[in-house]
């Protein structure tokens, strides 16, 4: 499982249960910087759009835990039985793509950028 926790200069993933045990951490913190974009997406589109080699991942048909390719174009997934996920697209390493199920994909955002505490997301697009 992972948890997202907005700050004024960073964002930190929280990560717990086979997630941490896959990605080898419990927490990520990006800074704002490396923080490219961020997309709601249907969770089939995403993994068709993602590397298939599992490094190390887990992935079935309802799941898909772990780290997907190597180097550059690692991606950090914590996916369950969702329909929809959020996908941080990131500049730099340890991962280009950070891709996890939320509550409610298309209002975390939107709540996000207006929390006062959280306005550091709404220069995400840059």
């Amino acid at each position: 499982m992972l948890r997202m926790s907005l700050c004024e200069n960073h964002l930190d993933l929280h990560l717990t249960g086979a997630t941490a045990l896959l990605a080898r951490r419990r927490q990520l913190r990006i800074p704002r910087e490396r923080i490219h974009c961020a997309f709601v997406l249907g969770k089939s589109f995403a993994v068709n759009a993602s590397l298939r080699v599992p490094c190390p991942g887990w992935a079935s048909r309802r799941l898909r835990i772990g780290v997907f390719g190597f180097r550059d174009s690692a991606q950090l997934w914590s996916a369950g039985p969702k329909a929809t996920v959020l996908a941080l697209y990131l500049r730099g390493v340890p991962y280009h793509r950070v891709v996890y199920d939320v509550p409610d994909p298309v209002h975390k955002p939107r709540r996000s950028i207006n929390g006062s505490t959280n306005a550091g997301l709404a220069s995400i697009r840059r």
